[in-house]
């Protein structure tokens, strides 16, 4: 249940918060529940007829407190929702939806999905376009080793060819919105991966000629955690804290995106060059309006002013192109001297 802040209230919370509190369970060919109010048993756990052997599954029922809430409205369109990202989460999950119009018509949607991270990428994907073809899947569980308990993950990323990066984040299924070192882990893997490859293959000269920002530009990607007993930095669970889980997640994000770059040299000259053009760009924006020549040369400058700035600060004519894209018109090119460009703002 999410409250106006956004924040997420737990099953605990809702039961405190509630005048009728029940919970139904179906599970080895009987119908459990038990029922609370306000956080206060009302009934014990006790069998309350049988049901299919095979069946299984949780029925919640509750009001809230009308005293603390005003305007208790449920978001049938959000309720759907939710209900698909859980299917989308859990891979062979089947959730059946049934939402009751005001005139008592039950309008149901059934979810299931054989590979859910794969379709909810999918689905993110939709009226994108790739920069790359490949869809890139992890999928590990790590022994309790450097963690007290097992630790598995599922991640789901492509690059397409926009600059936004858009991370979708789970823990146990919890919208982990606010990201986390899991999402931490993630981006430097990604960062760590290129670097790697971008120095054996001599495309750049040493690993801080990268930063985390300019690696993952145009990444939209899933990553689902599950653990138990997870740490979080909030009340809302809303942000992993979780330093080990950081480490791990890197580690083997990094060794199976380096792969997948050793593996495909054309898809990876792409990914390093949308890296490097976005690199440069912010280059000139943070260092080289510092000096004389590339200012002179925005503003009228001679056309030898305009070159010394060239060959002092490297700027090459994927800068220019991505400064026009940015600026959507607001810039163009004054001239091109050996494959290096400079720009001019009006």
């Amino acid at each position: 249940m999410k409250v106006e802040d956004n924040s997420m209230m737990g099953a605990a919370c809702v039961n405190a918060l509630s005048n009728l509190f029940i919970c139904e369970i179906e599970a080895y060919g009987h119908v459990y529940r038990i029922d609370f109010a306000k956080g206060l048993y009302t009934e014990r756990q006790r069998i309350v007829k049988d049901c299919d052997p095979k069946a299984h599954g949780t029925t919640i029922t509750y009001i809230l407190v009308d005293t603390m809430f005003e305007n208790i409205t449920l978001d049938p369109k959000r309720v759907v929702e939710m209900c698909q990202q859980k299917a989308l989460l859990i891979s062979g999950l089947k959730i059946n939806v049934a939402i009751i119009d005001a005139e008592g018509a039950p309008h149901k949607t059934t979810f299931q999905y054989t590979d859910g991270l794969k379709a909810y990428l999918d689905i993110l994907l939709k009226n994108k376009e790739l920069a790359v073809d490949t869809k890139i899947h992890l999928s590990r569980t790590v022994p309790a080793k450097d963690l007290p308990r097992d630790l598995s993950f599922d991640i789901s990323f492509a690059y397409t060819t926009k600059d936004e990066q858009t991370i979708k984040s789970f823990v146990n299924s919890i919208d982990t919105e606010d990201g986390g070192t899991h999402v931490q882990g993630f981006i430097q893997g990604i960062c760590n991966a290129l670097r790697k490859y971008g120095i054996e293959k001599k495309k750049i000269k040493e690993p801080k000629d990268f930063e985390l920002n300019d690696t993952n530009r145009g990444i939209i990607g899933i990553i689902a955690v599950r653990y138990k007993k997870p740490t979080f930095d909030r009340q809302s669970k809303t942000k992993l804290d979780m330093p080990k889980v950081r480490t791990i997640i890197t580690h083997a994000v990094a060794d199976v995106f380096y792969d997948f770059l050793e593996a495909n040299p054309k898809e990876a000259d792409v990914i390093l060059e949308k890296a490097l053009l976005f690199r440069n760009w912010y280059g000139v924006g943070k260092y080289d309006f510092s000096g004389t020549a590339i200012p002179q040369a925005f503003h009228g400058g001679t056309r030898q002013q305009a070159m010394r700035g060239n060959q002092r600060h490297g700027l090459r004519a994927g800068v220019v192109q991505c400064a026009y894209s940015l600026a959507d018109g607001a810039c163009g090119v004054d001239h091109v001297v050996n494959h290096h460009a400079v720009a001019a703002f009006d």
